[in-house]
């Protein structure tokens, strides 16, 4: 199940039934450049949502999703108008692969670079259109840290921190670091107040800008609430909630989805 614009083959965020959730948001990193063809324009390549569709499609756990991205970018790259009005608009992406086990966040840099970091269990994250992995990455793709090295951007010999590396002062359109920090202190108040059963409350939030109204032309349009109860509680089924109004904000309720 996807939530997409309509315009778009590839999804912003979606769970498929093996029990696997994924989003994605978009980032700018030093690499941004490499996006672009001769003329300035987006070189057409994979989308960040239709990669994200893809590893739904065919991943069976999230770190099978998370490798499915990574082969696929590297196959294929990614790149392209990331916006069915301004075709100029383009970035790079961060996705959150989750199942009732593990997590991982995936981050990637240019046409084919990356950086994935476990989530371990007990944690929480989020991404928020910033670039959020440090020096504790699980892996990260060939010739990255030479790339790097070569521009000045590390220096060899202090352990490779990927944010500290490639994050452009370039903002992904409309959002600030500043989203991701509220973000994540919102995340964790509610999570340690009420083991999670306010996120709704989370998702509608406007002053961390979690919730846009506004924001640069930009409007939130839809929100996903995945329950995955772990395998060895035995816990009932995965459930995941939509909501497909134009503004969270407005009270419309989400619908429950759950695959048979």
């Amino acid at each position: 199940i996807l939530s997409r614009p309509t315009w778009m083959w590839g999804c912003e965020m979606g769970a498929n039934e093996a029990g696997v959730v994924g989003g994605n948001e978009a980032i700018n990193t030093l690499l941004a450049d490499e996006l672009l063809a001769i003329d300035g324009r987006p070189k057409e390549r994979l989308l960040g949502m239709d990669l994200l569709r893809l590893s739904l499609e065919r991943g069976t756990s999230a770190k099978h999703a998370m490798i499915t991205c990574i082969q696929l970018l590297e196959t294929h790259g990614q790149g392209g108008p990331c916006c069915n009005e301004d075709t100029d608009w383009t970035y790079e992406n961060s996705f959150l692969f989750v199942d009732a086990n593990e997590g991982y966040v995936l981050e990637t840099a240019g046409v084919k670079h990356w950086a994935w970091e476990r989530i371990e269990p007990g944690e929480y994250r989020n991404i928020s259109n910033g670039i959020s992995i440090r020096t504790n990455w699980g892996a990260v793709s060939k010739d990255i840290q030479s790339i790097c090295k070569d521009n000045g951007w590390w220096n060899g010999t202090l352990p490779f921190d990927w944010k500290r590396a490639f994050e452009s002062l370039r903002e992904s359109g409309c959002w600030t670091c500043t989203f991701s920090e509220d973000g994540s202190r919102v995340q964790k108040d509610t999570i340690n107040n009420s083991l999670g059963t306010q996120m709704a409350g989370v998702l509608r939030d406007e002053d961390s800008g979690i919730c846009f109204r506004g924001v640069s032309g930009f409007c939130s349009t839809g929100s996903q609430i995945s329950w995955l109860p772990s395998i060895v509680s035995n816990d009932g089924d995965n459930a995941h909630f939509f909501s497909g109004a134009s503004d969270p904000l407005c009270g419309t309720p989400y619908k429950l989805f759950l695959f048979s």
